[in-house]
């Protein structure tokens, strides 16, 4: 990666606040405040578009793929920016996808060959749809 589009991203990530991470031994409860719930869920999912981008394998990512992650990180910073104009329902409907597309990413290994870039471009743009 350049230092350029290092730069680039390091200049787009500071807009965001930074969140704590999640203790793994310890489930975090609902919180009441379902836009803060919603708002968490868009940029863990921004946060795992932004870890596999910039991975040592970004380079090998398939086109598709990468308009695919770009798609995400689009709509996930749409959510957290109009997270408190949705109503309780679609909000939920949007969080939980955010979650698995999250999932899905952090699942993504490293060096995954051609087939599995499309398979999880096929399951990106599946989720995604399901955001519009």
């Amino acid at each position: 990666m350049s230092v350029v589009k290092a730069r680039h991203i390091q200049e787009y990530l500071a807009r965001f606040p930074c969140l704590p991470e999640p203790d793994p031994e310890e489930e975090t409860p609902i919180t009441p405040d379902s836009t803060l719930s919603l708002q968490t869920a868009g940029a863990r999912a921004l946060k795992q578009t932004i870890d596999l981008l910039v991975a040592h394998m970004a380079v090998g990512l398939r086109p598709r793929l990468l308009r695919q992650l770009l798609r995400l990180a689009t709509h996930a910073e749409a959510v957290v920016q109009s997270a408190p104009h949705l109503s309780e329902k679609r909000g939920e409907q949007i969080e939980r996808i955010l979650r698995q597309a999250a999932a899905l990413l952090a699942a993504a290994d490293h060096h995954c060959n051609r087939k599995e870039q499309a398979r999880l471009a096929a399951d990106l743009s599946a989720l995604i749809d399901q955001l519009i």
